[in-house]
């Protein structure tokens, strides 16, 4: 981002809040983990399986609301993988059942739902901390190359993607 504004590019170079991405082009849902991840970072979400998901299936794409919903919901399962050290290649080996199990075999007992609500607390504690310190999503500039690329899922538009990062805000402002 600093490079493209000083040298020029801003148009074609992409990055989320001074981030540069993973060459992943797999549709809205991956970039607009990027934007709201809690370090930008394609490590921060696994939301390219999700547009993947989407594509192979052949279901519609998910209004912006959904997006972020299922962004938060697949952010919040790897708060809880990344808490216990696990290998996030294997992160569809272990689902909330097997990872309650495992837990429950060092004697630790967690429910599946008790794993989703821990996970969700530290994914919203974790973005508190940023909203304290000034981010918000609907700030962020849009790389104009995320509306001009192709991906799997069709092109995507900048209305899709502004309207994602408010529902984003909104929704962190409210927990």
């Amino acid at each position: 981002e600093e490079a493209a504004k000083r040298y020029g590019g801003e148009d074609f170079a992409m990055s989320f809040n001074k981030v540069e991405p993973a060459g992943y082009l797999t549709g809205p849902l991956f970039f607009i983990s990027l934007a709201i991840g809690f370090r930008h970072s394609h490590l921060d979400s696994g939301a390219y399986s999700l547009d993947q998901r989407i594509f192979s299936s052949g279901e519609e794409l998910p209004s912006p609301r959904e997006a972020v919903q299922k962004i938060i919901e697949e952010e919040a399962w790897r708060q809880v993988l990344t808490s216990l050290v696990l290998c996030l290649f294997a992160r569809g080996v272990y689902d909330e059942n097997l990872t309650s199990e495992a837990l429950g075999s060092l004697g630790y007992s967690y429910s599946s739902a008790d794993l989703r609500k821990l996970g969700r607390e530290i994914y919203f504690e974790k973005q508190r901390l940023k909203w304290e310190e000034g981010f918000r999503a609907s700030n962020l500039r849009i790389p104009k190359r995320i509306t001009d690329t192709p991906t799997p899922l069709g092109k995507i538009s900048k209305e899709y993607f502004e309207e994602a990062l408010k529902e984003f805000d909104n929704i962190v402002k409210k927990a």
